[in-house]
């Protein structure tokens, strides 16, 4: 029953490390390792520190905010402060390796939270909920290296819009699951089969040998 929740990220995670034309797939085994025990860790915590449960209101921006909180943005913080600790690397591989640092992260936690929840039989859940978090890190982590490699060249604007267009990236998922569960809609799996789709179809196409991308700023 929770075969596709248990192995869809690790499954885009795969094609994440082994596609990067920037670094090898070994070059990953650090962040994922990271990723991993974090998600372990947090699991651990929720499941026998803290009894609270979300009660679902009748609003889904109010849901939006929950979930995007607890479930996005205080992952990619908590995450990213333990990889900080322990990584001496550049920023621009901080930056792309963020794909395998939150995608083992997910691919831990997410069927954590909704094989603990009380909806865990929801279509949804077992499909389309793991596609968005798996597309989730692979659209940052590409947005973040298109930042980056203008950063590196000194293209100020294009690199604060590609991370300003990654940041924003951390709202789909919660977008999408609480519309979803105020109007039950088949089309917001559909829309995570498409937003996963189109990450790697993406990220494939950036990394053909051209690990750079530079966007000349109009004077």
């Amino acid at each position: 029953m929770y075969t596709f929740l248990i192995l869809s990220i690790p499954l885009v995670l795969l094609i994440f490390c082994t596609s990067n034309s920037s670094y090898g797939w070994k070059s990953f085994v650090p962040p994922l390792a990271i990723g991993g025990v974090t998600g372990i860790v947090v699991s651990f915590v929720k499941k026998f520190l803290i009894f609270s449960r979300y009660t679902w209101t009748a609003s889904a921006a109010s849901a939006c905010m929950h979930l995007f909180l607890t479930q996005a943005l205080l992952p990619f913080v908590l995450c990213y402060a333990v990889f900080l600790i322990f990584s001496r690397d550049s920023l621009a591989y901080k930056l792309e390796s963020s794909g395998a640092l939150m995608g083992s992260f997910f691919a831990v936690y997410i069927p954590f939270v909704v094989i603990s929840g009380s909806d865990k039989a929801a279509f949804f859940l077992n499909f389309g909920k793991p596609l968005l978090y798996a597309g989730l890190c692979v659209w940052f982590a590409e947005w973040c290296a298109l930042g980056a490699s203008n950063l590196k060249n000194k293209k100020i604007v294009p690199a604060v819009c590609f991370f300003v267009i990654a940041a924003l990236n951390l709202v789909v998922p919660a977008f999408a699951e609480s519309h979803w569960y105020f109007s039950d809609s088949f089309a917001w799996t559909v829309f995570a089969v498409i937003y996963v789709a189109l990450s790697i179809c993406f990220y494939v196409f950036l990394n053909r040998g051209q690990p750079d991308y530079v966007i000349e700023e109009q004077l």
